[in-house]
């Protein structure tokens, strides 16, 4: 899919913006101007969520009463017009329609993104690094998003019942019976997923001349510790299942979450990312849209343009930066 054109209606700092696409393109501006936000609405359509906040009331402009995004786009075998707004509800559209099949719509149009200290694998918060993962769970097996969800459903009637002063036992077996079989599925298939990236990382990192600086992804599952049931009666919440899974980066056979600079920590995020591009678009067959925000800042432009002739070729890539100082010759928006 190409998205040709996009207009933001009270999003953020843009109460009506119009933004034409190539299939590369580079959003330059100072910091405030609004060029995250234009990659950030783009997401939100594709993806049905922000990369930045929780809810779409979070990204609509301060006393504005909706929120509107609309665009124009293009593929192989199909063209024509997307829109999402929100007032009380979400409503997304595709060519007027009302769209009923999310999870249809979010694997015919993937969308990957790199934004600093928000969606990355390095994230502060270990949510977001099980989320990165988990979507690329979801594209690999399709039956990911439904566990997950069918698991959280367990969690949240077995912490109930926890926090009641007598809790029924029999009860709480049977529900922990049900959430150790999901967990062997979803740690399974994260498992599964680590274990391709780190298998492209040592081919990515070679062709980056950066052996010498090799990390790979770690994954530390809760999963299997079933020595922690006993003592969430007396902790009266979920202490074991795999929304306490954790990812890291490893170094020289330890866990190191610490780069010796900005540069080499953002490195190993866009090879991360670049592992998942690949590994989705050859099961499904479709070019995905890459956002990539504030892409040169940290990377030299020997490494900048090794990495767009990654993420470029067949798909779409938007980039953001202060100064567009090294693709001439794409397309350019100013801010």
């Amino acid at each position: 899919m190409l998205i040709e054109s996009i207009r933001l209606q009270n999003f953020r700092c843009h109460a009506d913006s119009k933004f034409i696409f190539d299939k590369a393109t580079f959003i330059e501006g100072e910091n405030g101007s609004g060029k995250t936000s234009v990659v950030e609405a783009v997401y939100l359509l594709l993806n049905l969520k922000s990369f930045k906040e929780p809810s779409p009331k979070s990204v609509t402009s301060f006393g504005a009463d909706f929120l509107r995004i609309e665009a124009s786009y293009s593929s192989a075998d199909d063209s024509g017009g997307l829109i999402y707004f929100f007032e009380d509800a979400r409503t997304l559209k595709k060519n007027g329609v009302c769209v009923l099949d999310i999870p249809e719509y979010l694997a015919s149009s993937p969308v990957f993104c790199f934004s600093p200290d928000t969606s990355t694998i390095l994230a502060k918060d270990q949510k977001v690094r099980r989320n990165y993962i988990d979507r690329l769970c979801f594209y690999r097996e399709r039956a990911h998003i439904f566990d997950l969800r069918y698991y959280n459903r367990l969690i949240s009637q077995k912490t109930a019942e926890l926090q009641k002063q007598r809790p029924d036992k029999n009860y709480i077996d049977t529900v922990n019976e049900k959430i150790i079989e999901m967990c062997s599925k979803i740690s399974l298939r994260r498992k599964a997923a680590t274990d391709m990236i780190n298998s492209r990382l040592q081919v990515m990192y070679n062709d980056f001349g950066g052996s010498d600086e090799f990390f790979t992804l770690d994954y530390v599952t809760n999963n299997g510790n079933l020595d922690v049931l006993n003592k969430e009666a007396s902790a009266a919440r979920c202490l074991y299942g795999i929304h306490r899974d954790r990812f890291y980066s490893r170094n020289t056979g330890r866990i190191y979450d610490k780069f010796s600079s900005y540069g080499q920590k953002k490195t190993f995020e866009l090879l991360v990312l670049s592992a998942i591009l690949l590994d989705v678009e050859e099961m499904l067959k479709i070019d995905i849209i890459t956002l990539l925000d504030d892409f040169e800042a940290g990377l030299d432009e020997k490494r900048s343009a090794a990495f767009f002739s990654i993420f470029s070729g067949e798909r779409q890539v938007i980039m953001t930066g202060v100064k567009n100082r090294i693709f001439k010759d794409i397309r350019t928006i100013g801010l």
